[in-house]
């Protein structure tokens, strides 16, 4: 991906992941969370920062397991 492209999807992410604590008593915030993480990730991958790509992953898979207990 285009340095450009990454640099303002992890932009998007942190203002995202920045929103998500105020709503978590919402399913939204768990889903702000969740998009925001992953907007996060794209650049730890390219710098090859693989302990913040696992904590990553450990936090959408949380998030998932929250959004799913919540709508049923």
């Amino acid at each position: 991906m285009n340095n450009k492209i990454i640099q303002t999807v992890s932009w998007l992410g942190t203002f995202i992941l920045m929103l998500g604590p105020y709503l978590m008593h919402h399913v939204s915030g768990f889903i702000l969370a969740l998009v925001g993480v992953v907007l996060i990730t794209p650049p730890c991958i390219q710098k090859k920062q693989w302990n913040l790509v696992i904590l990553n992953v450990s936090s959408v898979i949380g998030y998932s397991i929250q959004i799913y207990n919540q709508t049923s």
